[in-house]
């Protein structure tokens, strides 16, 4: 598997018919993805759900460091740490929207 884009991702919400852009950190600028407001047959869908998918995939470097964090934790046999929980708590908060 190649790498991905490394994070953090930034999310450009667009507020009208365009779709919302994920784009890259200042390091990688360029765009990763976009999210249309169109399903295949070219109707609008749901802005609010097509909003809530944009904050997901842009939390997903976050939400993969803190899983690799808390696996690195629990494969040494450790106790989880309250740093790699809260690393976990903020990537969650992030996928949500709520960052």
């Amino acid at each position: 598997m190649s790498a991905h884009t490394p994070g953090p991702w930034h999310l450009t919400i667009s507020h009208d018919t365009q779709p919302h852009w994920i784009s890259g950190s200042r390091q990688f600028p360029r765009p990763i993805a976009r999210i249309t407001n169109y399903d295949g047959a070219l109707e609008h869908t749901d802005r609010a759900r097509d909003e809530a998918n944009a904050h997901l995939i842009v939390a997903a470097p976050a939400l993969l460091e803190a899983l690799e964090a808390l696996m690195s934790v629990l494969d040494r046999g450790y106790e989880v740490t309250l740093l790699a929980t809260d690393q976990a708590r903020a990537a969650i908060k992030q996928a949500r929207g709520q960052s």
